[in-house]
Order: C-alpha cells, then sequence, then structure tokens
C-alpha cells in the first residue's frame, strides 16, 4: 500500500505493515522524517493522480490558506476507494490559535460539499468522499496519552457520550465542558 502524510514535520504516520511505503510532505528540511519537502499551500502536489491508496494528514488542514483547494488536492492524488484520514482540532477547542487560518467542525465536509449524503448544499469543490467515520475526542493529554487513570477514564466517559450525538455535542455541551482537543474523519473516495 502506498500512503502520503502531508503535513507530517515531526511525526510521520506510522504503518504496521512493513510493505507499505509511506511518503512524509513537508516544507521543513531538518526533519529525518520529510521525504518531499513542499508547501501544501502551493499546487498542485509533486505526485501523479490516483498515486495513494491512504492520505493521512493530522493537524494540517486548519493551517491552510485555502482549505477547498487542499481537498481538491487529496481527491486528485487519491486512488479510487482510497481512504483519507483527517484530524484536525475542533474549534471549540482552539478557535484562538494565531497560525490557525480555518475552524474545523463535525459538519466540515458537508459544508465543503464533498460527503455523498448531502444534497442541500453548494458544491464548492471537485472532489467525492463517503464518510466513513468521524469522532470527538476530548482530552489527548501529553503526547496523546494521559499520564493519571482518573483522567484516563474521564476521558473515555466523555468521548463516549460526546460521540453518541455529535451534532448535540457541537452546538451545546462544549459550550459546557470546554472544547474538544481533536476531531476525526475519516473518508473514502469516490471516482
Amino acid at each position: 500500500m502506498k500512503i502520503v502524510d502531508l503535513g507530517c514535520g515531526q511525526r510521520k504516520y506510522f504503518s504496521e505493515n512493513k510493505k507499505d511505503v509511506v511518503i512524509g510532505v513537508d516544507f521543513y528540511d531538518d526533519s529525518k522524517l520529510v521525504d518531499v519537502k513542499h508547501d501544501l499551500d502551493k499546487y498542485p502536489y509533486p505526485f501523479k493522480a490516483n498515486e495513494f491508496d491512504l492520505v493521512y494528514s493530522s493537524h494540517v488542514i486548519e493551517h491552510v490558506a485555502d482549505p477547498f483547494r487542499f481537498v481538491d488536492e487529496i481527491y486528485r492524488i487519491a486512488k479510487p476507494g482510497a481512504k483519507v484520514i483527517i484530524k484536525a482540532p475542533h474549534f471549540s477547542y482552539a478557535f484562538a490559535h494565531a497560525q490557525h487560518k480555518n475552524a474545523v467542525g463535525i459538519g466540515y465536509f458537508e459544508t465543503m460539499g464533498v460527503t455523498d449524503k448531502n444534497a442541500w448544499t453548494e458544491k464548492r469543490t471537485g472532489a467525492k468522499f463517503k464518510l466513513l467515520k468521524r469522532k470527538f475526542t476530548y482530552m489527548l493529554g501529553k503526547s496523546g496519552k494521559l499520564t493519571w487513570p482518573i483522567f484516563a477514564l474521564l476521558n473515555l466517559v466523555l468521548n463516549f457520550f460526546a460521540n453518541l450525538n455529535p451534532f448535540l455535542c457541537e452546538r451545546i455541551w462544549c459550550y459546557w465542558f470546554g472544547g474538544f482537543e481533536e476531531i476525526y474523519f475519516e473518508l473514502e473516495v469516490i471516482k
């Protein structure tokens, strides 16, 4: 399987399958994990169309100048049926971050008009995906792992209830309990 990690920085996507090829893309040149140096605000990306089986991007989409072009470019380089995983900070947690250019919420891809179950929204991009999964994460803790067991338990409980009804959670809950650190999207490319 051929995988691209867009905006890998110091943490490139790790595949347990040793046969998988993982290509890290970022504009940093000082990281040993960056295989292709490229600014993700420059289009097109230096890859052929329909090249990747998995496109992974963690905490990048909120930094790009044009998220619609970013999504179109992901669509271009992904094979038909490819999986796309995008992680981003939820707007309720990171709306005031000085480097964030975009706010990401639970209906982010529906407002772009890229998922297959939203006929009501204006089509703003040529990309089309099937939304497989989306979920909130309330606390990530230090390096993604919570150090105290009580926090880990609290996190499990809060994440469970938040993901029972993400839309209600986003509209009401995040204002009562504070922001959600991360939102996770898993999409399938439809071509």
